[in-house]
C-alpha cells in the first residue's frame, strides 16, 4: 500500500463527535417589552467547531477541525489584555478558520506559540503568519530548528498525498519560547519541555490560577489511539506518571493535541495503551503488524486509521 493510499484511508475512516458551540444575538429592547432573540447574520458555516470555558477573566476557546482534519486542535487563550495561540492547524482551509475565528475576537494576538515538530501543528502557522503578520511566533529552540531543517521537504510530501491541501511554504518560528513561568496579559504560564514523547520535544504548558493542564499530543482523550510515531515510549510513559500530582494540586482540565479537552482520568489509560505499544513494537517486525497488533488489542478505541499512519512513520515507511 502507498503512502498517499494509507493517508488517504485514514481521512476516509475518521470519525468522532466533536463539540459544537451555539450563538445567539439579541435585538435592543423596546421600552416596555423584553428583548427578542434573533438568528446571527447569515454567513458561510464554519466547518470545524468552537468550544469555550470561562475562568473569570480568562477564556479559553478550542477550535476542533472536522474529521478529514484528524480532529486537531488549535487553543487560544483570551486574557484581559489579548490572546495566546498554540499551534496553527493542518489543512490551511481549517487554518484559515481559525484565523477568521481569532479576527472575529476582536483582540491583539500577544504570541503564537508552537508546540511541537510535527506538521499538522506547524502547516496552518503560514496562514495565521499571512493574516497577523506583527504576532511573534514562539517555539523552544529543539522544535524551531527541526522546522527550520525539515519543515519545507515534509510539507511538499504532505502536499504530495493530500493534494496540495497545506501550507506550501513553512512559517519558521520566530522567537525563543523560554521554560519557566511568565506573565502574559497578567495571567501566569508556566512553559516546560517533555523530551521523547509524541514527539522529539514537546511542549507543556501549566495554567496554575485555572487549573488547566496544556499537554497538546502528549495526552488523548479517553478511548482513543495514540500516535506512536517514534520509539519513545518508555519516556512518554514517565512524562504522564509526571503529570499525576497536578492533580492533587487542584489540577482538573488536559487540553489536548487532537479530540475532546478531557481530564486526568484519561492518563492511566494513555499508560495502559502505551505499555501495549511496547509488546505490539517488540513482537511485530512490519508496520502492519504492529497496526494490526493495537487495533485487535483496543477494537474499541476511536483513530483505528491513526494506527495505520503512525505505524508507517514508526517503521520509517513515511520519512519526512
Amino acid at each position: 500500500m502507498t503512502r498517499k493510499t494509507m493517508l488517504a484511508i485514514l481521512i476516509a475512516t475518521s470519525t468522532l463527535t466533536a463539540y459544537t458551540q451555539s450563538t445567539s444575538l439579541q435585538e435592543p429592547a423596546v421600552p416596555g417589552q423584553a428583548a427578542v432573540a434573533r438568528p446571527p447574520a447569515a454567513k458561510p458555516a464554519m466547518a470545524g467547531k468552537v468550544t469555550t470555558q470561562n475562568y473569570g477573566d480568562v477564556t479559553l476557546h478550542t477550535y476542533l477541525s472536522p474529521d478529514d482534519g484528524f480532529l486537531l486542535n488549535t487553543q487560544i487563550v483570551e486574557t484581559p489584555a489579548g490572546l495566546v495561540i498554540f499551534d496553527g492547524n493542518f489543512f490551511t482551509k481549517y487554518a484559515t478558520e481559525v484565523a477568521d475565528y481569532v479576527q472575529g475576537l476582536g483582540k491583539p494576538i500577544e504570541r503564537i506559540v508552537l508546540s511541537h515538530m510535527h506538521p499538522d501543528h506547524y502547516s496552518g502557522l503560514t496562514v495565521l503568519h499571512a493574516r497577523f503578520p506583527s504576532a511573534p511566533i514562539y517555539a523552544f529552540p529543539e522544535v524551531t530548528e527541526y522546522v527550520k531543517a525539515k519543515g519545507q521537504a515534509t510539507l511538499d510530501a504532505r502536499n504530495k498525498a493530500f493534494g496540495g491541501a497545506v501550507a506550501k511554504t513553512v512559517t519558521v518560528p520566530t522567537h525563543v519560547l523560554v521554560e519557566g513561568t511568565t506573565e502574559i496579559g497578567s495571567v501566569p504560564f508556566v512553559f516546560e519541555k517533555a523530551r521523547d514523547g509524541e514527539a522529539d520535544w514537546q511542549t507543556v504548558v501549566k495554567l496554575p490560577k485555572q487549573h488547566v493542564l496544556m499537554a497538546f499530543d502528549l495526552v488523548f482523550p479517553k478511548n482513543t489511539h495514540l500516535f506512536t510515531v517514534v520509539d519513545h515510549f518508555e519516556p512518554w510513559i514517565r512524562t504522564l506518571e509526571g503529570f499525576k500530582p497536578l492533580r492533587g494540586q487542584g489540577y482538573t482540565t488536559i487540553l489536548v493535541g487532537h479530540g475532546q479537552t478531557t481530564d486526568f482520568d484519561a492518563l492511566d489509560g494513555n499508560i495502559a495503551y502505551l505499555r501495549g505499544a511496547i509488546a505490539a513494537h517488540k513482537a511485530s517486525k512490519t508496520p502492519e503488524e504492529y497496526a494490526k497488533r493495537l487495533k485487535d488489542e483496543y477494537p474499541s478505541y476511536y483513530g483505528g486509521p491513526w494506527v495505520d499512519f503512525s505505524s508507517l512513520m514508526l517503521y520509517g515507511v513515511i520519512n519526512p
